[in-house]
């Protein structure tokens, strides 16, 4: 069987400000460093981070200079559910791909109203990794 998928050309905002009754989301810029560090300076603000250390300025700053390159990874619910209502706006289905064995995603995924589709078995760079979506 042979479908054929068609495409829309959206103009998409990825700089734009999300704002809800808890949250406001703007994307991360080298100037938000000396607040954030600022901020999050307490060693038990991370003690049960898998970086338990990122209190630690050159352990922070490694980890804001990976924040800046991958547009950062902070996912809660109200964020989750901020961006879907933005990107409806454009489409009518949104993907999430998230690893088998990212449980905890998953569970967060399910709290958002996402419903499992498929797995898909993906090889990049080499490395072979099982996704659901």
């Amino acid at each position: 069987m042979n479908q054929s998928r068609s495409r829309v050309a959206v103009s998409f905002d990825f700089q734009l400000t999300l704002t809800g009754g808890l949250l406001l989301v703007q994307a991360l810029v080298r100037s938000d460093f000396g607040a954030l560090h600022g901020v999050s300076s307490d060693p038990l603000i991370w003690q049960h981070h898998p970086a338990y250390d990122c209190w630690r300025l050159e352990v922070f700053s490694a980890l804001f200079e990976r924040l800046l390159v991958t547009g950062g990874g902070l996912f809660n619910r109200e964020l989750k559910v901020l961006m879907l209502e933005n990107a409806f706006k454009f489409v009518d289905r949104v993907w999430f791909h998230v690893a088998v064995t990212n449980f905890r995603s998953q569970r967060a995924t399910e709290n958002v109203g996402a419903t499992l589709s498929h797995h898909v078995v993906r090889e990049s760079g080499g490395v072979t990794a099982e996704f659901i979506h």
